[in-house]
């Protein structure tokens, strides 16, 4: 019997926020994905982990509705659909945040969250400003962040969005110890 590390943690006795099960996906004649399955519950923080290679990325692009699944199905929150596109997850509350190219360059930091706020109403842009320490980027344009300083940035953004599920690709790739635990403790927050 094939059991996977969460068929043995503690998790909540609801549905799953986000279900996907039996996704398939190929490129070319290159099979990506043979029946692949993911499970997050509210509140919890489940991460993938694999080769380079190995479909992880491709998985969170089919449960964001950016790839479509050649096989398999995928319930967000209760509602089932087969051929997901990103607007109809992001209208049930998922929130995509990919590997790079999340930020517009030439607008600073405080006009993205002043775009969110006039965009999708109240969201606590000070708790994720301070949470994440990004006050000093405030006034920049994203071209010139190290890549640390722009996945915080793209973080404090999703934060304010307070999605019902949350999807990062890569979201440690490239940051410094130091941020890598203040963005742990405010993706906990989130979750909690």
């Amino acid at each position: 019997m094939n059991r996977s590390i969460a068929d043995y943690t503690d998790r909540p006795a609801m549905n799953p926020m986000l279900h996907a099960d039996c996704l398939s996906w190929r490129h070319s004649a290159e099979q990506v994905l043979t029946s692949a399955t993911l499970r997050a519950w509210p509140g919890q923080i489940v991460a993938l982990l694999g080769r380079v290679g190995s479909g992880k990325s491709t998985l969170l692009k089919i449960c964001a509705g950016l790839l479509e699944p050649h096989d398999g199905w995928i319930q967000l929150n209760g509602q089932l659909f087969t051929q997901p596109r990103l607007s109809q997850m992001a209208g049930k509350g998922l929130f995509y945040l990919g590997e790079d190219k999340n930020l517009v360059p030439g607008i600073t930091l405080q006009e993205h969250f002043d775009a969110i706020q006039y965009r999708f109403g109240a969201g606590d842009t000070e708790h994720a400003i301070e949470s994440l320490q990004l006050s000093d980027l405030l006034r920049r344009a994203p071209r010139t962040y190290s890549g640390g300083e722009r996945r915080r940035a793209e973080l404090g953004l999703a934060l304010v969005r307070n999605p019902a599920c949350l999807l990062v690709d890569e979201v440690f790739r490239g940051i410094d110890p130091i941020a890598v635990d203040v963005m742990g403790r405010s993706l906990k927050t989130l979750a909690a």
